[in-house]
């Protein structure tokens, strides 16, 4: 009876809105939130009271709902037979693509597509992209005939015209949105209230739980819903996201779209997860789940336009303070949080307990965390003088060695440990203790001391517990910049329990590569082993929060790795040195590095397994 009631309310108010509706206004029916009404019958009415009406030229209608829904919904509004005037009604879809209803079939839709994108496109070239036939351009220019308010043709120069500003209806699309999505997260307690922290030091009274927001699957929908439309218009090469839910939106895009997305961790300077990869002429799409002060922001566009990229458009959930619009960073909500200096705090005055808000979950937490490196396996003493035997420490007076765009004061040549059989067996022995020998397989990336390391432990197992478990190399993909797992292999690892072991841990990009790709296969047990970790300040904070008590180092070196753009030794105008090894140590190779530096040396560093 309750959806009844529901439809016949909901059925008048459509009714009345476009029997009322004025010849330049944009209706805007929003289905997503309405899972009580046949939602099917409803489009069906509509349709059949647009063709009755006969809507007046220049007239737009929007439907907003679920991808589901538009599958299930064949009934045609429109075509080229349809008399003059009429309109074309895009429908949009969660995943931000543009459903035009009237069209018999998907090619001719992605040509409008095109059309909508470009705003002028020859039929030659528009042929040529989508791979429109003879007789489908006929068609699309007979739909553009048919609309004359939406898109024009022009026969003598074969061009085709849209007509209409997509950036407006999605300007409109989301003005409508935001009260709805505001009220969304104030009623699933989205917005909680208290004393807290920001990483930049100034002190709020209230924060956003983005993190939280996955738990309404209605309302992640509708914001993916809206980040998509963004992202469409758009039309980016990668997208570069940088705390908990833009991470689980860009997932998203790279699983549904084929999205290239480049996920980056650390405050104030977000680091890539996998390295450096954004190519002179990329077209990036920045994506944050709130956009406070604009500290990390404005560090991911300095290291876009660095590497030569082109930033095509930026977006928040949360704009937290009304800044983001000033730097042209699109929000789905706005809201108006005073920031106060803690010397000038009202809560802080009143003596409130405080709370301290993480920069990539966006959490609070009570007090700030003591982030404690972990204590070697074996000891530090035996450690140096392992080292000092083996020649494995590289370092100079006048440069610095740089490895996999990782810039060191202090380089450990870790192969040159790994390779000594004896040792391998030792560290193998040591490892074991802690992390046990019950394994399926040992996951490596490819490197030449992951796989030394590897090879010791398989070999300690076999000789001692009778057992091999097989060593599976996994591959870094540049073009998604993932980890790949072969086939054959990845299917086998469901309910395995498996040892991800590397060389060194030095951002921890490797380690969160191996650990995203290989967690989708769904193991039993995970256990992550390195050699050499030297990790520090939020490298290890995402270290800890996601890969937890199941990560284990042999031994911990406490100075630091930097990345080009926080590295002090090149801002200090040092001269940089990457040592590179091939097959024969003294073949290297020299260059200048990009950055305009005190005379500089440079070589080439790459491992013989990069090969």
């Amino acid at each position: 009876m309750l959806s009844e009631k529901v439809f016949i309310l909901f059925k008048r108010k459509i009714i009345e809105s476009i029997r009322n509706k004025s010849q330049n206004e944009i209706l805007l029916f929003d289905l997503f939130d309405v899972n009580a009404i046949p939602k099917l019958t409803i489009a069906e009415e509509i349709l059949e009271l647009i063709n009755e009406i006969g809507l007046k030229d220049g007239s737009h209608i929007f439907f907003n709902a679920s991808e589901e829904f538009y599958t299930s919904l064949q009934q045609p509004l429109l075509s080229s037979s349809l008399p003059l005037p009429s309109t074309i009604v895009p429908f949009i879809l969660t995943s931000g693509h543009w459903k035009w209803l009237g069209l018999p079939g998907g090619i001719v839709e992605d040509a409008l597509n095109v059309l909508v994108r470009n705003k002028f496109i020859s039929t030659d070239l528009l042929q040529e992209l989508v791979g429109l036939s003879n007789s489908q351009v006929e068609h699309l220019r007979s739909i553009v005939d048919a609309n004359p308010s939406q898109f024009t043709y022009n026969y003598k120069q074969d061009l085709l015209q849209c007509r209409f500003n997509i950036n407006r209806m999605l300007g409109l699309i989301v003005q409508s949105e935001r009260e709805i999505i505001s009220k969304a997260f104030i009623d699933n307690g989205l917005v909680f209230s208290g004393h807290f922290s920001l990483p930049s030091g100034y002190h709020i009274n209230k924060c956003v739980l983005t993190s939280h927001i996955s738990r309404n699957s209605s309302l992640a929908d509708r914001l993916f819903a809206q980040v998509a439309r963004q992202v469409w218009a758009s039309s980016p090469n990668v997208i570069i996201i940088s705390s908990l839910f833009s991470f689980m939106l860009g997932e998203r895009f790279r699983k549904e779209l084929d999205q290239k997305v480049l996920n980056t961790f650390g405050y104030p300077i977000p680091r890539p997860r996998y390295g450096e990869s954004i190519n002179p002429n990329d077209k990036v799409f920045i994506l944050t789940d709130i956009y406070s002060t604009g500290s990390s922001f404005n560090h991911i566009r300095r290291q876009v336009l660095t590497n030569k990229g082109i930033i095509v458009g930026a977006m928040s959930i949360v704009d937290a303070h009304g800044n983001g619009e000033k730097d042209d960073v699109q929000s789905s909500i706005e809201l108006d949080l005073k920031l106060y200096s803690e010397s000038k705090c009202p809560q802080c005055k009143r003596g409130e307990d405080l709370h301290f808000l993480d920069p990539f979950s966006c959490l609070p937490y009570k007090t700030t965390p003591r982030i404690k490196a972990p204590k070697g396996l074996l000891e530090a003493g035996s450690f140096w003088n392992l080292l000092r035997e083996k020649n494995a420490i590289l370092e100079s007076k006048d440069s610095h060695p740089i490895y996999n765009g990782t810039h060191f004061t202090l380089f450990i040549e870790t192969r040159k440990v790994l390779r000594d059989t004896a040792v391998s067996r030792e560290l193998a022995a040591a490892a074991l203790s802690a992390v046990g020998p019950n394994f399926d397989a040992i996951l490596i990336p490819k490197n030449e001391g992951a796989l030394l390391m590897a090879h010791a432990i398989q070999n300690y197992i076999q000789h001692h517990f009778g057992n091999t478990p097989e060593v599976i190399p996994c591959s870094k993909e540049h073009e998604k910049n993932v980890f790949i797992v072969p086939d054959l292999i990845g299917k086998s690892l469901k309910n395995s329990s498996l040892l991800i072991v590397d060389d060194g841990a030095n951002t921890g990009s490797t380690l969160l590569g191996l650990h995203f790709a290989i967690s989708a296969y769904k193991p039993k047990n995970l256990k992550y082993l390195v050699f050499l970790d030297r990790l520090f300040g939020t490298d290890r904070q995402n270290i800890q929060a996601i890969l937890g008590s199941n990560y284990y180092c042999l031994f911990h070196l406490a100075i630091p790795a930097y990345r080009e753009w926080d590295c002090p030794l090149c801002f200090d105008g040092e001269s940089r040195t990457i040592y590179a090894q091939y097959e024969q140590d003294a073949n290297l190779i020299h260059y200048s590095p990009s950055r305009s530096v005190a005379s500089q040396k440079a070589t080439k560093l790459t491992w013989e397994a990069d090969h």
